[in-house]
């Protein structure tokens, strides 16, 4: 008994010094940053933003690897059975965490117990688009144009459950109309500017091909005009009550993580969010910076996964 006694004092005494081991031998080769959507999607384009400055920070590479399809499920999942060292994280948008669990039979993961948060980074507002060969200047004379000659027109999506696509079925439940969901793995932008799909609730990097002229710019989805595009109304003002699709990103590790690493992680993702030239990337693409720590981002998590339950019912 007493050398069981002896054990137990001396495996406590070890804890914090086996804990300092673990983070100073973390990462201890590269880390895999997990993107479950395909190259080019605003997801990608911020995951290899910070991947860059988070690797300086962490004194290893951070590499990045698509893992599109279910909708994001599919890099979620892989990060969620992966080993809870820290070397395998995933960066990803809100639907595949907080939606996909809602509108869908099965998902293969558990957000809440089989990921560890570590920082809901940043968000942003998407802008509504069209390409500029179709008729119609305005968001109300494309949908006149549409009762009027009785067709239907499509709109394309990120993804099932993607702020895109929440905002298309937004638009359809307020307009009566018939919106055809075409949903993608990689970025829509290339079908839309050549009009085989009509209407794409867009990131607002978008706003760079409607200052070329091959899109046109018909609102935003955010609770005010973005400063990248002052003269673009918000669908609030175009007379869509309460209508607001605005999407989150975050960065999440395997459950069962280290809280040092976890902290360690944490603490390099806010500095690469703070670099100046992630700043200014971020600003040019239209997003804000958020920045939570570990349990504030889990409890945001939980709480949307709760209103999501009770009001989410897009098919």
């Amino acid at each position: 008994m007493a050398h069981s006694r002896r054990q137990l004092i001396c495996a406590t005494l070890m804890l914090p010094l086996l804990s300092r081991a673990q983070e100073a031998g973390y990462p201890n080769r590269p880390v895999t940053l997990v993107v479950p959507f395909g190259a080019g999607t605003i997801v990608d384009v911020y995951a290899r933003l910070l991947a860059e400055h988070l690797g300086k920070g962490l004194g290893q590479p951070v590499i990045v690897e698509n893992v599109p399809g279910a909708g994001g499920n599919v890099g979620v999942d892989r990060v969620a059975r992966a080993r809870p060292d820290g070397h395998t994280l995933v960066f990803s948008g809100d639907a595949a965490l907080v939606v996909n669990p809602i509108l869908m039979e099965r998902v293969p993961f558990d957000t809440l117990r089989d990921l560890a948060p570590i920082s809901r980074l940043m968000s942003n507002a998407t802008v509504l688009v069209t390409s500029s060969s179709n008729k119609g200047e305005s968001l109300q004379q494309v949908l006149d144009r549409a009762r009027a000659e009785k067709i239907s027109l499509t709109y394309a999506s990120a993804g099932s459950g993607t702020a895109s696509h929440r905002a298309g079925e937004m638009l359809r439940a307020a307009t009566g109309l018939d919106l055809v969901h075409v949903p993608y793995n990689t970025s829509p932008l290339v079908d839309v500017m050549e009009g085989r799909v009509t209407l794409f609730f867009a990131p607002l990097t978008a706003l760079q091909q409607v200052k070329a002229g091959r899109l046109r710019a018909l609102a935003v989805s955010g609770d005010r005009r973005s400063a990248l595009a002052p003269d673009v109304p918000t669908m609030i003002e175009l007379g869509f009550k309460d209508f607001r699709a605005v999407a989150w990103f975050g960065l999440l590790a395997p459950a069962g993580v280290p809280r040092n690493v976890i902290e360690r992680i944490h603490a390099e993702a806010i500095a690469a969010l703070r670099a100046p030239e992630v700043g200014r990337r971020l600003a040019e693409a239209g997003a804000e910076t958020i920045a939570s720590g570990p349990e504030e981002f889990r409890a945001t998590i939980a709480a949307e996964l709760s209103r999501n339950s009770k009001w989410l019912t897009m098919k």
